[in-house]
């Protein structure tokens, strides 16, 4: 049976809600970053959405170096980083700005007829929200050792 154990969450809007954590997929352990949102009216459960990034445990150390090194300046336009996923799919870390703001964006790129184009299964969050981002990543940190 598959499972879910997360280890941080914190609000992205009042609408939204980010998760970092783990889960089993066909056997696996995988990390993830996902966005999530609230339940129906009577439950207090939180659902993930399609919007997030999913890693082989393997490629933790490359997430974690990745987001430690976004933190160094969180006010620079840059890629910080670039996670291969396979042959079709890689993971983009990088800062950028929409409509004058700045964003965190942990994005999955997918090659079509050779170019590399952004997917809807990424997370984008406001620089202040880094700190809280931080915490789940050492959270994560401390616990895939049992995993693997």
């Amino acid at each position: 049976m598959d499972e879910t154990r997360i280890v941080a969450k914190f609000e992205k809007n009042a609408q939204e809600m980010i998760c970092v954590g783990v889960n089993q997929w066909q056997e696996k352990w995988r990390c993830f970053i996902r966005v999530y949102y609230p339940g129906t009216e009577k439950s207090e459960d939180w659902l993930p959405t399609k919007k997030g990034i999913s890693l082989d445990l393997v490629h933790f150390p490359e997430l974690q170096s990745a987001i430690y090194d976004l933190g160094t300046d969180l006010e620079t336009e840059r890629e910080v980083a670039v996670i291969n996923k396979g042959a079709a799919q890689e993971i983009r870390i990088n800062l950028s700005s929409f409509k004058k703001i700045k964003l965190i964006n942990i994005r999955t790129y997918v090659k079509i007829d050779s170019e590399w184009n952004p997917t809807q299964k990424g997370v984008s969050l406001k620089p202040d929200l880094f700190p809280a981002l931080c915490d789940g990543i050492e959270k994560l940190a401390k616990m895939i050792p049992e995993l693997i």
